[in-house]
């Protein structure tokens, strides 16, 4: 074999399609929101995330339709399709609100990854990273396949009186060395459910991920916590979201995560008591 034959091999080999790791970032909605737009291509948030997703990256941004229905068998069905779809790519980032990331975590169920390794034995995660946000909180029934999953952040916001449900749903997962749960702030105010798929957050959340591993620069630095020598996943932290471009996202230690916690779940006891208990027969 002459020299420009082994070169010509060796120009196949290395732009060989099967040497091209695709990856795709895919968007999931929640309850009865299979005909909104925000996910859809053109949607405010599904163009937020894809005006930042080539320098992640990210070769597709692909919206997820399922029925939307509230039952554990829609979800279940959808989760079902949702990981035909993830085995086609390489690497996969999901971003899902509501019930939508329980429809994706049940798609992280049913993935095998358990012989995933490089040639370096570290472990191949399919998803490389989950944006949940709202996520109604099932976490002894639905918790993430951290075998599949290499990094899982779960959004939420007190003000987001949809995702417990009157307190049969939690808002945070078990501690896990590879799992976040994050208060989320737009402009210092929480927001609602709906809120949880504001456009600001779209346009920041593939960002979210390598603020927190390597302290980028549009984190505060005076916070302090997201120094890479004190980041911890076990550790509660709030993200503030801001319109004003130069403050794009602040990180800081949330302290109150527990006491707020408690009081959240007591008042959530108390809307769901008001809602069922019988009115008295009152006398004429």
């Amino acid at each position: 074999m002459n020299n420009r034959t082994a070169f010509l091999w060796l120009l196949l080999f290395l732009t060989s399609p099967f040497l091209y790791a695709k990856k795709a970032c895919i968007i999931v909605h929640g309850t009865w929101a299979s005909q909104e737009s925000w996910y859809r291509s053109g949607g405010s948030f599904f163009e937020a995330v894809l005006a930042t997703s080539a320098r992640h990256g990210v070769d597709e941004v692909v919206s997820f339709t399922w029925s939307g229905k509230n039952s554990d068998r829609e979800r279940r069905k959808a989760a079902v399709a949702l990981s035909a779809i993830i085995e086609k790519y390489d690497d996969v980032v999901i971003i899902a609100h509501s019930h939508g990331a329980n429809v994706a975590i049940m798609a992280s169920q049913m993935i095998d990854n358990d012989s995933a390794w490089n040639y370096n034995r570290h472990q191949l995660y399919k998803i490389s990273k989950f944006y949940a946000l709202g996520v109604p909180v099932q976490a002894y029934e639905c918790f993430p396949n951290m075998n599949v999953i290499n990094y899982f952040y779960n959004l939420f916001s007190f003000e987001d009186f949809v995702q417990p449900v009157f307190g049969i749903f939690g808002r945070t997962f078990f501690i896990h060395e590879r799992v976040a749960n994050i208060s989320a702030f737009i402009d210092n105010q929480q927001p609602d459910h709906s809120g949880l798929h504001h456009p600001i957050i779209g346009k920041s959340i593939l960002n979210i991920h390598e603020n927190l591993m390597h302290c980028g620069c549009s984190i505060n630095k005076n916070c302090g916590c997201f120094d890479r020598n004190h980041f911890a996943f076990k550790q509660p932290i709030k993200i503030f979201f801001h319109t004003v471009e130069c403050h794009n996202l602040i990180c800081k230690a949330d302290h109150e995560r527990e006491n707020l916690l408690k009081k959240d779940q007591k008042l959530m006891r108390l809307l769901l008591d008001a809602i069922m208990r019988k009115p008295k027969n009152r006398r004429n």
